[in-house]
Parts: C-alpha cells; sequence; structure tokens
C-alpha cells in the first residue's frame, strides 16, 4: 500500500480554501479563547480572534455598507434586525434532458436573512406547498469557493439576474416589505417583472384540454343534488287554524331531497304538551292521500329475483330511485309568501321567511318583493303569574347568603360572589385608627386599628398593645361582616351591614355592642376616598365648598375680616404666597359649621388647599451623598483605589465623563455596596455634561469616604422603605386658594357696582 506524501495528499485534496491552510511563515500558533484576565479580572476577549496559523478566524466582510457607523457603540445586526427577512421571486431555467423541450421554468422564493446575511431559496411548488432547494446559509459571489466576499443585499434587486451555487436565477418581485426596506436605504426597486410562461405547462395544459369530452351530456342524478345543496334549508314561518285555534309553526325544505320538516312553536304556560313536532321529515303530497287497508299498499320494488314471487326476493324502492312522477309532491316552486300548503288534510299558510330563503329565490328565481303577512290571533296566551318569592326567617345557623342559597333549590349551592368587584378591589384594604367608648374608663384609652376590606365588604379589628394600660395587643374581632344594630336578625329580610362609606373620621360605629370612634386614618385611605369622590361624598371638595359658601354667605366680609389678622404672608422675590397654620383654619371651620362638618371633610380641605414643601436640590443632593457613604460605611467597602484604576482601564482617552452604562459596570465590577434603588437616586443628582454624560469627579465626591465626608443619617433599608424620597406635604393652607374655590370676590364686585 503507497502512502501519501504531503505533495500528493494535497493534490488529492485538490485547492481547498486557504482559510483551512496553514501558513509555514507563521511562527505564533496561538489557541483562540473568549476570555482574558486583566488586573486579576476575568473579561470577556475583545477584537477578533486568531486561530493557530495566527489569522483572524472571522476576516471582515467587504467594505461595501449600507448603515452608518453609530455614535455611542455598534449594535450587532442580529439585535438589530432580529426576525426581519427579505423575499424576492423569481424564476431559473432547467435543461430538460432527452425530451422535446429544451429546458423548463421553475419559481422560487429567495429569502435573505438581515440579522446573518444567509439566504434560503425555496421552490412554489404551489399556494400552499414549497420545497427547499438551497437551505439556510451564506453563499459565496461568483463561482470561485476561494472568495471571501459572500452575496450581500446590494447584489440583489428586482429584474435583476444573480448567480447562485452555479445557477442562474433572474428576480421577478419582491414584497412590500422588502421594497420599502430598499427604498429607506436609497435603493431604486423597479416593477415587478412578468415571469414567461412554462413550455411543460403549456404542453400539459394542452393535452388536459384534448381529453376532455367534446359533447358532454347532463344527466340528473340524485347524489349529485345531495352534493350541491347539502345541508341547505329554506325556512318559512307559518300557522294552522284549527277551528279558531291558531297554531304558530315553522316550515323547512330541505333542497337535498325535497323533504319537508315541520315544527310546532308553543307559547310558555301554553298548556299543550308536545314534542315540538308537527310533521316528520318526509316528502309532502300534493294530495291527501287516504288511509289504504292493510296490504292494498302499491309500491315499486327493485331487483326481482325468483320466479312467480315464490321464495323471491326484492328490495322497496324508498328514495324513487325508478325516477317515477316527482309533480305529485310538493317542492321549492310551490313555496310562496301568503299561500297554503296541503299537509295530509290541514292548510298550512305560510307568512315570512328568513334572510337565507329570500336570498335564494332572489338569486335562482329573480323574486325581488316579499311581503309578510300576519297571523291572526284567535286566543290571549297564557301570561305567566307573577309570584313573589318570600324568603323562611333565618334561624341564626351560617350566613344569611347560605341560608338563603338553601332556599332557592333542593341542591345546597355556595353563595355567589361578586367577580368583577373581587377582580377590581382586590387585596384592597383601607384602615381606621379608633378609640373605644365606654362607661369604664379604662377602656377610653385603648386604641384599634379598623381595617375595612373592599372585594369583600368585610371588617376585622385589630388592638394595639399599651403599656401600663392591662390589655394585651392582638386580634379583637376577625375578619366578618358587620351588621348594623337595632335589627332583628330572625326574620325573612336581610340586615343591613356596614359599608366602606360608613368609615369616616369622627364617625362612631357599634361593632357587636363595642361603640368606636375613628380618631385617624392612613393615607392610602385618604387618597383612595379622594379618587372615589363620587362614592364618598364627605372626601369630595367641590360638595364641602357649596355647604361653606351657603352658610359663608350672609357674613362673608365679617368673617374674613375676622380671620385676616392670622393670615401669613411669605414673599420670595417678586412671588408672593398667603397661607394660614391648620390649627387656625380647622377653629374656622368649626366655628362657621360647628357640628354640620366632620373631622373628614375638614382632612378633605386641609389636603385639597395644602402647601407642597419641596425640598432644594442642594439638600436632597446631600440627603444622597450620606445615605450612600452610610451604606459604603456598614458594609466596610474602601476599595477606592481600584475603582480609580478600573474607570482609567475602561476608558483611558477620557477619564473625567463616563456615560449611565460604563458607571454602572464600575459600581458593579468593584462590588460597591450599593443598592438598585440609591443608585438610581444617585444617577439623578451626578453632575453631567452635554452628552448626558456623568463627571467622574464628581462621583467620586459621593463614594470616597476619607477625603469627602458626608453627614452621617441613620441606615435605611431600600427594599423596605420604597418612599423614602418622595416628598412630604407641610402643615400650612393656600388661603389665596382657599379664596378663590369660594367665588365670592367676582360677586361682590358686580354688587358694589
Amino acid at each position: 500500500m503507497n502512502r501519501c506524501t504531503p505533495l500528493t495528499l494535497s493534490l488529492c485534496l485538490g485547492d481547498y480554501p486557504s482559510q483551512f491552510q496553514r501558513s509555514h511563515s507563521s511562527s505564533t500558533f496561538r489557541k483562540s479563547h473568549h476570555f482574558d484576565v486583566f488586573n486579576k479580572v476575568p473579561m470577556l476577549a475583545e477584537g477578533n480572534k486568531r486561530s493557530l496559523s495566527g489569522k483572524l478566524m472571522h476576516p471582515s466582510k467587504s467594505e461595501e455598507s449600507l448603515f452608518p457607523r453609530s455614535q455611542h457603540g455598534l449594535v450587532p445586526a442580529w439585535i438589530v434586525f432580529e426576525k426581519q427577512v427579505l423575499r424576492f421571486f423569481g424564476y431559473f431555467k432547467e435543461t430538460v434532458p432527452e425530451h422535446r423541450i429544451p429546458y423548463q421554468i421553475r419559481k422560487v422564493k429567495i429569502s435573505y436573512f438581515l440579522d446573518d446575511d444567509t439566504i434560503q431559496i425555496t421552490e412554489l411548488k404551489s399556494e400552499s406547498s414549497s420545497q427547499c432547494i438551497v437551505s439556510r446559509q451564506r453563499i459565496r459571489k461568483g463561482h470561485s469557493l476561494h472568495s471571501d466576499v459572500n452575496v450581500s443585499l446590494l447584489d440583489m434587486n428586482v429584474d435583476k439576474t444573480i448567480t447562485l451555487l452555479d445557477r442562474v436565477y433572474h428576480i421577478t418581485e419582491c414584497d412590500t416589505f422588502t421594497r420599502n426596506f430598499l427604498n429607506r436605504l436609497g435603493i431604486c426597486v423597479p416593477p415587478a417583472v412578468e415571469i414567461p410562461k412554462d413550455p411543460v405547462t403549456e404542453i400539459r395544459k394542452a393535452e388536459k384540454a384534448s381529453m376532455a369530452a367534446k359533447h358532454a351530456t347532463s344527466k340528473d342524478f340524485r347524489f349529485a343534488k345531495f352534493l350541491q345543496n347539502d345541508r341547505k334549508v329554506l325556512r318559512f314561518s307559518a300557522y294552522w287554524n284549527d277551528n279558531d285555534d291558531v297554531r304558530n309553526l315553522e316550515v323547512l325544505f330541505h333542497l337535498s331531497d325535497d323533504t319537508f320538516e315541520i315544527k310546532e312553536k308553543l307559547q310558555p304556560n301554553s298548556g299543550r304538551h308536545s314534542n315540538g313536532m308537527f310533521l316528520k321529515r318526509a316528502k309532502l303530497p300534493r294530495s291527501a292521500c287516504t288511509i289504504k287497508p292493510v296490504g292494498e299498499e302499491n309500491f315499486v320494488v327493485l331487483n326481482v329475483l325468483g320466479k312467480n314471487m315464490i321464495k323471491g326476493r326484492f328490495l322497496k324502492d324508498r328514495r324513487e330511485v325508478s325516477f317515477g312522477d316527482s309533480s305529485q309532491y310538493y317542492n321549492e316552486t310551490d313555496l310562496q309568501i301568503g299561500k297554503s300548503i296541503n299537509v295530509y288534510g290541514r292548510y298550512v299558510v305560510l307568512t315570512d321567511c328568513d334572510g337565507k330563503t329570500r336570498e335564494y329565490y332572489q338569486k335562482k328565481y329573480g323574486i325581488e318583493e316579499f311581503f309578510p303577512i300576519s297571523t291572526p290571533s284567535s286566543y290571549k296566551p297564557c301570561e305567566p303569574i307573577a309570584r313573589e318569592f318570600k324568603y323562611p326567617p333565618y334561624n341564626g345557623w351560617g350566613s344569611f347568603e347560605d341560608s338563603e342559597g338553601n332556599c332557592t333549590g333542593i341542591e345546597p349551592k355556595m353563595p355567589k360572589v361578586n367577580f368583577r368587584k373581587f377582580l377590581e378591589y382586590d387585596k384592597l384594604v383601607i384602615r381606621f385608627g379608633a378609640k373605644m367608648i365606654s362607661p369604664i374608663k379604662e377602656n377610653n384609652d385603648r386604641l384599634f386599628i379598623i381595617s375595612y376590606y373592599l372585594s369583600e365588604d368585610t371588617i376585622a379589628v385589630y388592638e394595639l398593645s399599651c403599656r401600663n394600660l392591662g390589655f394585651r395587643g392582638g386580634e379583637f374581632f376577625g375578619k366578618s361582616k358587620f351588621y348594623w344594630p337595632g335589627q332583628d336578625k330572625y326574620t325573612s329580610e336581610r340586615p343591613v351591614a356596614y359599608k366602606s362609606q360608613d368609615f369616616y373620621l369622627g364617625a362612631v360605629v357599634n361593632l357587636r355592642n363595642f361603640i368606636f370612634k375613628i380618631v385617624s386614618a392612613d393615607l392610602f385611605a385618604l387618597k383612595f376616598m379622594e379618587d372615589n369622590k363620587e362614592v364618598y361624598p364627605m372626601s369630595h371638595p367641590h360638595l364641602i365648598i357649596v355647604k361653606i359658601r351657603e352658610r359663608l354667605r350672609p357674613i362673608y366680609k365679617d368673617f374674613i375680616a375676622c380671620y385676616m389678622t392670622k393670615v401669613k404672608v411669605h414673599k420670595d422675590g417678586e412671588f408672593t404666597q398667603e397661607f394660614i397654620d391648620y390649627e387656625d383654619f380647622k377653629i374656622m371651620l368649626r366655628e362657621l359649621l360647628q357640628d354640620e362638618i366632620t373631622e373628614q371633610e375638614i382632612v378633605t380641605l386641609c389636603r385639597h388647599f395644602a402647601i407642597q414643601t419641596k425640598k432644594t436640590p442642594l439638600e436632597f443632593r446631600e440627603m444622597v451623598r450620606s445615605i450612600v457613604q452610610g451604606e459604603i460605611w456598614r458594609e466596610l467597602w474602601s476599595d477606592v483605589d481600584r475603582l480609580k484604576e478600573f474607570i482609567y482601564h475602561l476608558s483611558p482617552n477620557n477619564t473625567e465623563y463616563l456615560n449611565e452604562k460604563d458607571l454602572l459596570k464600575v459600581i458593579r465590577g468593584c462590588r460597591v455596596p450599593l443598592d438598585k434603588a440609591i443608585v438610581q437616586q444617585l444617577f439623578a443628582v451626578l453632575n453631567k455634561n452635554g452628552n448626558n454624560e456623568f463627571e467622574v469627579k464628581d462621583f467620586l465626591h459621593f463614594i470616597d469616604l476619607k477625603s469627602y465626608k458626608a453627614t452621617p443619617v441613620p441606615p435605611i433599608n431600600p427594599k423596605k422603605n420604597q418612599f423614602h424620597f418622595e416628598i412630604d406635604e407641610g402643615s400650612y393652607i393656600d388661603w389665596h386658594k382657599f379664596i378663590r374655590a369660594l367665588d365670592f370676590e367676582d360677586e361682590l364686585q358686580t354688587c358694589g357696582d
């Protein structure tokens, strides 16, 4: 056996692509890798990777580019053009050996995938099926396998010929997305080109036409009629007058076999017992036939076997295969509105038809006008007697809803839940602080939290523990429904339960003979009632202002003059603001309306006309700096030098400014112990340049505890203190806004004029 020398081996393999050949002049044989280590930190290797021969593993593509270079770095094409495909339609000519036709036309669809510049070619066999000719891959340009340039989008356009894998394709058309995409790139797309006729297809059409019968005779087959009109039904409304007793009917005519089916429409509570079938499906004779004696029935037989019917066999012609006379049965031409048909001695009058029936007669017989007739009424239908259902008295077992469900049917069912209300108010709870009112002195100091669950209209009461009071805190009332006091439970009517509108500041509620006065509410409860002010009128500022205006109208001037001394003025440059203290505003409303205004309405007005006190940007910036340094000091992080070196390696040319992405990479790479919420607030207060990049010096001013120490603050938990950076409301009332809402100034000026 002969051994192959390197020279003979290269001749056997031929001139294979140069990317698989090893250069003899190369002196570096490094193995390709994906990760490098910089400053003891493993990172993804950047730049082009090289093979064992020292050449680039992924040679650069053609210098031609359709897209401009981005200012903020390159974005991979598989991200920008993900799932975007350009579709071209064309054909190629294929020679037909040993045939009288030189070639045949084969239609193809060329798909160009933008994310990786691959091409797939499928042949269009029909509109619903296709066959893949070339699988998805990159295709070299031209005929040489040594070419490093692949076929790109610039090589493909309508009315253009392209060679792919030694086969010449002519592109004739593209879809709308491809045309718009190329036009946006500045490439002019010619109009679609007609595909030439395929000689093989034309010959097959001619052969098929020559095989058709020249003198075809039409035959009336019953099976063909069934296939053509299967499930097609003509529907008519009709009535039958049975000795002044009118029966409403529905006549159905089946076009597949010319059979009738008549159903009776029974009125509710009519007293008739019927299954609704007036006539079973069958052919309807024109004349009523008499009932013949047994044994005298005439019928047609088929396939008679035997002599003189002795020991013979026959088949009864039930489907009238013998083509008997069909004129003795009703058909579709006999059905017209206003005419009657004889249904075995009962004359049924047709009164109307449905829309499909009208379309059928318009299309086949050209009838355009249809005039329905009225049905005579012979008797007044029995109206159902409305009986008021009365529940039995409640016996004390279970809930009221459960007891009512057991009275409506034999089988007990669970009470139905208002699912829409459950989805809208699920997990929404409004909480109020309350004190107990009791003749026992010690109970008056007890504090409670009343929780109202909006999705179920249930209430839970929780007692707060107070030192040296003698009562243990915990659950006072479990989650359940509470009813108004003074109602008789053991009646048929369901008692009235407490609603969410019954709970407001200053309200007194009686929960199972324990009296509570509501003295406070959480912010969510106040905001929820103000957002739904149509449901909660005591949280509607406009209704409260109307009440104040009616009481204040006759004494407006004296009342305002009395309280103008308590109004304070604050000037900030040209801006002047008038405000009044919360306690003075509350006393003013109490003196004006006395017992006609509740604590809830006073709080609603104070919140509506409150002055928002905001922290200055400088104070907010110092607060964020204190929080950042507090977190760093708590985690004992002090690797500032490594952070500076990391910034230098990340951007050696520009160490003064970093964008948000690189700065976040610095924080995560150097393991700075800052939560995501604190990092977001840090980015919000850092100094930026015109390109929206952060100043590195200002960032070090926040991080470096030794050089720039901030005022210490108590530590926070960012996951629990979600509203730590929100703005609080002040305790002053905007006097000018309140006077303008009363709208008395314009009225007084009009009266003075």
